[in-house]
């Protein structure tokens, strides 16, 4: 199975950025692509509903600061992690996926991009001070970050 790996530098620590990839529960506030969350099994299965259609995760490995991994049912990318390496006062965050299709290749890509812009947009307005429940995701904004 082919697999993609992208990276983006988020400035922010690991505890910050973790905290966000680990709850699960409201990964629709920031994910660009989830519109709804539902736990089905207590910090481990989740129901996503998403703009490219409805999913179920699971949750595989988990390492504080440093790593959440998924399976996903319904989704292009069947397994996925998210994992953060300390560079200093930044964070690059890396995001790594198995997908089905060598000939998806490009679109897991900029997809992987899309959620690691989604993610630093959302990091940078909560370390200028913003409250997540006055958080809109913007589609142009995160295009651009």
């Amino acid at each position: 199975m082919p697999e993609i790996e992208t990276k983006i530098e988020i400035n922010a620590p690991p505890d910050v950025i973790f905290k966000i990839l680990d709850d699960f529960n409201n990964a629709q506030v920031w994910n660009i692509v989830i519109t709804h969350t539902e736990e089905l099994e207590p910090n481990k299965k989740y129901f996503f509903k998403t703009n490219i259609g409805d999913m179920t995760v699971t949750r595989t490995e988990t390492k504080k600061n440093q790593k959440v991994a998924m399976l996903q049912e319904g989704s292009p990318l069947q397994e996925m992690a998210y994992i953060l390496e300390p560079k200093g006062d930044i964070t690059e965050v890396a995001i790594w996926g198995i997908f089905e299709l060598e000939e998806q290749r490009s679109i897991m890509k900029m997809a992987g991009e899309l959620l690691l812009k989604s993610l630093k947009v959302y990091v940078n307005f909560l370390v200028a001070g913003g409250k997540p429940e006055e958080y809109t995701k913007s589609f142009g904004e995160i295009k651009k970050a």
